[in-house]
């Protein structure tokens, strides 16, 4: 009953893939602003936790405001506080307590985006220096093709998504990266499921992940996602529903049961 891979941080997606496992490439996709940034790092506290060293690399945020919301989501501070700066004395206590026992573990790497590491040679010079257990890789469609290709171009990113497997493969480690869906293929405009034809920018996105995680608002439900697997090569089709409460810093992985008891419950009153 042990689970294979390196776990997600929720339950019902571990008991989908397994875990995360080596020489993986695992995507992430989403429309902007809809969670693909917060569910990695959630995917890389539980890696952390677990006893394995994540990297973490964001090119898409800055590395400050990416441990705001680390700070924020290992103390159960509210993140809209800590970036406000009104934070009281007891909450910097909780947060100063919970980086004290972090201290004492195994390294957490955060690493922001400059000139400097923008190509997969960059990355894999981060991971021979950190030798990470897994490797984040936040906004991979922002990265740059070493043989010269247009940015964003779908050559250039077929180029960068074949790198990444093989990295993953060289050093024997998963990696999970970011990208975006294109708003205007999303065949139901209501639901705004997530296809393998909505991934933006490149198909090569899912012919070279082993799994791809989509991250859509759930239609019915305030404050609550879905995570669907849209592509897997040794999993089957599901999805888990995350509640979002970024006062309390709880993103908790709820039974799609208890949505509908709560309908039923609402109907009948």
């Amino acid at each position: 009953n042990a689970l294979r891979g390196i776990p997600t941080g929720f339950t019902g997606l571990d008991r989908i893939t397994a875990g995360l496992r080596p020489q993986q490439l695992i995507t992430f996709v989403g429309e902007a602003k809809k969670g693909k940034s917060m569910m990695s790092l959630i995917m890389a506290n539980a890696a952390h936790v677990h006893g394995i060293s994540p990297l973490f690399v964001s090119f898409e945020m800055s590395i400050e405001e990416q441990e705001a919301r680390y700070d924020a989501l290992i103390s159960k501070v509210s993140h809209t506080r800590i970036i406000r700066g009104d934070i009281t004395k007891r909450e910097m206590e909780q947060i100063a307590k919970a980086l004290k026992i972090r201290k004492n573990m195994h390294p957490f790497h955060m690493v922001e985006d400059s000139s400097s590491l923008t190509t997969i040679s960059a990355l894999a010079g981060k991971v021979q220096q950190y030798r990470p257990g897994i490797l984040f890789v936040d906004g991979v469609y922002m990265m740059d093709d070493e043989n010269g290709e247009p940015k964003n171009s779908p050559q250039a990113l077929t180029n960068i998504t074949r790198a990444l497997k093989r990295l993953a493969q060289r050093f024997d480690i998963p990696i999970v990266g970011t990208t975006q869906v294109l708003s205007s293929k999303l065949n139901n405009k209501k639901s705004r499921a997530i296809t393998a034809d909505s991934i933006g920018y490149s198909s090569s996105f899912a012919q070279d992940s082993d799994l791809v995680l989509g991250v859509e608002s759930d239609p019915d439900i305030d404050n609550q996602s879905i995570i669907r697997v849209v592509i897997a090569r040794t999993a089957p089709k599901g999805e888990v529903h995350i509640k979002w409460d970024w006062d309390n810093m709880d993103f908790t992985e709820v039974d799609e049961n208890d949505n509908n008891d709560k309908d039923r419950k609402s109907t009948r009153l």
